[in-house]
């Protein structure tokens, strides 16, 4: 049975009847397919920002306006640097400028205006961060600020991920944080240092967002560690004597040892006095202004009545991380 036998049975005699190409009248025979006279593309002017994307529809029409079915479509692009198509009439905007759609069905073509404006993209300031700091310190945080470097859009889906030198250390920046997850927000970097030995560090902190055009961008981090700076330690931060009154001889205090907790060499070493009641009742003195040596105080109530006085004894050095460092002095005259 011939494929117009068979449909005999459900349509009358002599009506035409179109399969999906329009090649078959009732009774079997080939018929010619309707021309396309012309072809419709919608929508017809569209603003599209660099990475988004929109699907066009083709629709081919004959000769008396009618819709025609089961065409073929061919699309293109005036520029493709502007927008790039599909074959299934997805565009996508890829860079600023104006350009046309096109369809093409059986060598009948129509176009439609796409105009792209420039797509939200990150923009990093600064985009490189560099450390400085000595074994065993802390290291002061810095920030990035991120930004649209466009108006139009917004930088969403922000999101950080960090990469270390390879064969490097890694983990000195995992205390670093993205503040918020679309722009503006700002990127905290804090280095830790600690456990580091001297060296220079470096790492790359990648920054992606799901809208922008340019996703990802990148801050460059570079710690520098240096060698520990010298410490000073004192055996005892404070001292306490009891003397009677008008005593006539100074009475020494058993000596505070000082050394360098520290690195490198403590030197320089000198001490000073701040009195909070009366004076000139106390000395101190370092037998060397190089670690490690002693602090030695001596107390003298020759001119001072009953009652108690304070004091604070400075131990200072030019080089160390912690300069000064204090003890705490009293002295009890008793009657």
């Amino acid at each position: 049975m011939v494929a117009g036998d068979f449909l005999n049975r459900f349509r009358p005699c002599g009506a035409l009847l179109l399969a999906a190409t329009g090649l078959l009248a009732c009774d079997g025979t080939n018929v010619v397919p309707v021309e396309v006279a012309t072809v419709e593309v919608a929508p017809r002017e569209v603003t599209l920002l660099a990475g988004e994307s929109r699907t066009y529809q083709a629709t081919p029409r004959g000769p008396d306006g009618d819709l025609l079915t089961g065409r073929f479509v061919s699309w293109s692009t005036g520029d493709p640097a502007i927008a790039t198509v599909s074959s299934g009439g997805e565009v996508r905007a890829e860079a600023e400028g104006e350009t046309t759609v096109q369809a093409t069905i059986e060598g009948v073509s129509a176009s439609a205006d796409l105009t792209v404006l420039p797509g939200p993209e990150i923009r990093l300031d600064p985009s490189a961060l560099g450390f400085d700091t000595r074994r065993g310190t802390s290291v002061p945080e810095q920030t990035v600020n991120v930004t649209n470097a466009n108006e139009n859009g917004q930088v969403a889906g922000l999101q950080m991920f960090i990469d270390y030198l390879e064969g490097g250390v890694t983990g000195w920046l995992s205390e670093s944080t993205l503040d918020g997850m679309s722009a503006p927000t700002t990127v905290t970097v804090r280095p830790n240092a600690f456990g580091l030995g001297e060296g220079t560090y470096t790492a790359e902190m990648e920054i992606r967002s799901s809208t922008a055009v340019n996703s990802p961008q990148h801050i460059q981090v570079t710690l520098a560690v240096g060698a520990a700076l010298p410490r000073i330690a004192l055996s005892e931060t404070t001292a306490e004597l009891s003397i009677p009154a008008f005593t006539p001889t100074p009475v020494p205090y058993p000596p505070i040892n000082v050394t360098n907790t520290g690195g490198g060499e403590l030197t320089s070493l000198s001490t000073s006095i701040q009195y909070q009641d009366g004076a000139g009742w106390l000395t101190a003195t370092l037998d060397d202004n190089e670690a490690p040596t002693r602090l030695r105080l001596v107390f003298s109530a020759i001119l001072l009545g009953p009652g108690e006085y304070e004091a604070t004894v400075r131990v200072s050095a030019p080089g160390a991380s912690n300069s000064p460092q204090q003890v705490f002095v009293t002295l009890t005259v008793t009657p």
